[in-house]
C-alpha cells in the first residue's frame, strides 16, 4: 500500500467513531467471526446508524477479486459470442 493510502487509512480510522458519534450512531471494530455476529446481532436490537469496522488484508482481497473478474469475464466471453 502506498504511504499516501497508509496515512489516509489510518486518518480515517482514528476519526471513523469520531464521525459516527456525532451522528448519534454506534461504532465498534471487530476481531472475529463471534464479535462480528453479536455487532450485527446488537445492531439490529438497536437500529439507526450502526457501523460495524471489519478488518481485511486489503492486498488478498485485491488478488481475490481480481480472480473472480477474471472468472466471470472468461465465463461471459462464450454469451458475448453468441
Amino acid at each position: 500500500m502506498a504511504l499516501f493510502e497508509s496515512l489516509l487509512l489510518a486518518a480515517l480510522l482514528a476519526l471513523g467513531a469520531g464521525f459516527v458519534d456525532a451522528y448519534g450512531g454506534q461504532f465498534v471494530r471487530i476481531q472475529t467471526w463471534a464479535e462480528f455476529d453479536d455487532a450485527v446481532s446488537a445492531a439490529l436490537r438497536r437500529g439507526g446508524l450502526q457501523v460495524i469496522e471489519v478488518p481485511t488484508q486489503r492486498a488478498r482481497n485485491v488478488q481475490q477479486h481480481r480472480g473472480v473478474w477474471r472468472a466471470v469475464s472468461e465465463a461471459l466471453i462464450p454469451v458475448a459470442a453468441g
